[in-house]
């Protein structure tokens, strides 16, 4: 697994290591500082990482127990920490077991879970959270009436929009529903 931010770069090595090299400006790095690194470091020690997930200054990873880490900057609750401090190494988020995926964008998160269940955090100013409002977000909020099925096949945000993603056919083509517009029967 490998993720790029416009200065930085993360990937996981087959033997589960996790390694970032670039700008640390907000210790996106997850190297407990905020000094910039020109070559690649290994973040911390462990070697049980599964995924990575790169935001514009946070950072999201999910380790092979299916916790969820993050790090980095935090002025919204991007990292899903129930706070909005910045974080410069990793930190559990929650006590949960079962994210599979994550989609960060430059300020809110939407997360997966294997049940299909999605989840919003973050910055909410226009409603990219799906939660019927526009409250910021720190800790991972639950979308209601939105779920992963075999019709629903991904999320994804932008810089201030999320998206579940349809998949109708096994064609290339797919359709982007906004959560902040997504009835509520979908």
């Amino acid at each position: 697994s490998s993720d790029v931010c416009s200065s930085d770069l993360f990937w996981i090595k087959t033997t589960g290591e996790l390694w970032s090299v670039g700008y640390n400006g907000q210790g996106q790095l997850g190297l407990g500082n905020t000094t910039h690194i020109s070559s690649a470091v290994q973040v911390g020690s462990l070697t049980n990482w599964s995924k990575i997930f790169a935001g514009y200054a946070a950072v999201m990873a999910i380790k092979n127990d299916g916790t969820l880490w993050a790090w980095g900057r935090n002025t919204y609750g991007e990292l899903g920490l129930n706070d909005t401090t910045n974080r410069s190494s990793p930190v559990q988020v929650g006590t949960d077991t079962d994210w599979v995926k994550i989609s960060i964008s430059q300020s809110h998160a939407l997360g997966l879970k294997s049940n299909g269940q999605v989840y919003a955090w973050g910055y909410n100013f226009y409603g990219q959270l799906g939660l019927n409002d526009t409250t910021h977000r720190s800790s991972p909020t639950i979308v209601p009436g939105v779920k992963i099925t075999s019709y629903r096949k991904d999320i994804s945000t932008a810089a201030y929009q999320s998206y579940v993603i349809d998949r109708k056919s096994t064609r290339l083509n797919s359709s982007h529903i906004p959560l902040s517009r997504m009835p509520s029967s979908a």
